[in-house]
């Protein structure tokens, strides 16, 4: 406790005396127990106080021979609490960090308070800790920069706020922000694309600092630092967004993002979000039973992320027309073949094939290279056979044309399946209408024999419709010959 006083009157150059000061408690029996003495100045520091404690002072003026005045008016005065031992600091965010005090050993259940604060060169906070019994006095200072550096001190203040010296300043940094928004696009069965917005703080104004974005992703609903990490660095002038690679299809991800500077002091991971890829796309295409309107189409599972509970969608789109037309299908769940007829198809079209492999509604693999698809002709209709002879006929039809036709031939089937196959053709012209009739003879028939008649159309590239549907006619009996000699 530093003293000082006025001296006596006597002693005008302050060095006739020794002046000697005294500290008494104050209860319970003034007992002294602080001494200093002076000569030559007006002022002295009594040691080896208490903490927090109060005294009754006074001071006497003693001459070399031990003569004293009387003391002075006493005037009490009361120390400090002791400084606390140090500062820790504990978990720290971004814009707050908890901070631990150490009292001495004398103080513990004095009921202090301890006032911390933190400072910077751009803001001031403070906090109270309460001392208590069973764990280390600490409290949280709050409404911090983000990024930034401070000095903590911290004093052991009496309720009515008497407080000792702060402790020497123990260094301090907030985290940088956590990244916000955080958004998943571009989801594919391997891939997906995520984006955030990156906080910028006080400490980047130049927006030339360069950060690394720690992007976590672990299969599941819950975030796991056991999968796949990825570091980007980019400064604020950069689009932040990472794209994530080599994960499993149809799979749930949990995916947080953390913000670190080059010093690796890194925030605390963002929120999680969750992600599904897509289910695998199937495997190869297969078209069979092609017809005029229908063809069936067939593929194998996915070869990765399970085929359970998989539902499939077929899509069949035009090409040759600015409609773009789209049939579809789908198997039934009872059907455990991985194939579906599409009906309502034009004849003769060319169409493109793809499907997808679907985990719900929404939620669908990208569809395998589509496989094209040519429908068949149209078959001819109105078939008739006229003009019927012994060893001929006339066949007549009627065809749908388009410009790929290139000839239609009727075939003579024998109804008992005894005999030769006869045919006849006709070729398509340039000329010909969109739909016409045409007409062909078949010859060389055997006579009074039953024949079933049909007929198929075919393109420049050999693709046939099927045969009309099939008309039955006999050809006459043969006539007997009437011989007539020739007389000249």
């Amino acid at each position: 406790m530093l003293v000082t006083w006025n001296g006596s009157s006597e002693d005008t150059n302050n060095t006739a005396f020794t002046y000697i000061v005294e500290a008494k408690l104050a209860v319970p029996n003034f007992h002294v127990v602080g001494v200093c003495t002076s000569k030559g100045t007006l002022v002295c520091r009594t040691l080896h106080l208490d903490p927090n404690t109060t005294y009754i002072v006074t001071v006497r003026a003693c001459t070399e021979m031990d003569h004293c005045s009387a003391p002075s008016t006493p005037i009490q005065a009361t120390t400090l609490p002791s400084r606390p031992l140090g500062l820790t600091v504990g978990i720290a965010t971004s814009t707050s960090i908890q901070a631990v005090v150490e009292p001495t050993v004398g103080d513990r259940g004095m009921n202090y308070q301890y006032v911390i604060i933190a400072e910077s060169a751009d803001s001031t906070q403070s906090c109270i800790a309460v001392d208590t019994s069973t764990a280390q006095p600490s409290c949280q200072l709050s409404d911090l920069q983000p990024n930034a550096p401070y000095n903590l001190t911290a004093q052991a203040c009496t309720l009515e706020l008497f407080c000792s010296l702060p402790t020497e300043p123990t260094s301090a940094h907030t985290l940088p922000n956590v990244p916000e928004q955080i958004s998943v696009t571009n989801v594919t069965a391997t891939t997906a694309t995520v984006y955030w917005l990156p906080m910028p703080t006080i400490a980047d104004d130049d927006h030339n600092d360069t950060y690394n974005y720690v992007v976590t992703y672990s299969a599941g609903r819950v975030p796991s630092d056991e999968e796949g990490i990825s570091t980007s660095s980019l400064t604020l002038k950069d689009t932040p967004s990472y794209h994530l690679q080599n994960l499993q299809p149809n799979m749930h991800y949990a995916i947080t993002i953390k913000r670190c500077t080059t010093a690796g002091r890194c925030s605390h991971p963002s929120g999680a979000v969750l992600a599904i890829t897509l289910p695998d796309a199937p495997q190869q295409v297969f078209i069979s039973e092609v017809t005029a309107d229908s063809a069936r189409i067939s593929w194998d599972a996915p070869a990765h992320g399970g085929s359970v509970n998989l539902s499939y969608i077929v899509r069949v789109v035009g090409t040759n027309d600015d409609e773009g037309e789209v049939q579809t299908c789908s198997p039934s769940a009872e059907d455990s073949a991985l194939s579906c007829v599409v009906d309502n198809l034009r004849p003769g079209q060319d169409y493109a094939t793809a499907v997808t492999a679907c985990a719900e509604p929404g939620r669908c693999s990208l569809p395998i290279a589509k496989e094209p698809l040519h429908t068949l002709p149209a078959s001819p209709s109105q078939v008739q056979a006229l003009n019927v002879t012994a060893q001929s006929l006339l066949v007549s039809w009627q065809v749908n044309h388009s410009s790929d036709l290139h000839r239609c031939t009727a075939t003579a089937h024998p109804a008992n399946g005894d005999g030769a196959e006869l045919t006849c053709s006709q070729q398509f012209s340039p000329r010909d209408n969109s739909t016409e009739h045409f007409l062909c003879t078949i010859n060389g028939l055997q006579s009074d024999t039953a024949y079933n008649l049909t007929v198929v159309v075919c393109t420049s590239a050999d693709i046939c419709s099927q045969p009309s549907q099939a008309i039955s006619t006999t050809t006459l009996p043969q006539s007997e010959c009437v011989c007539v000699p020739f007389v000249p």
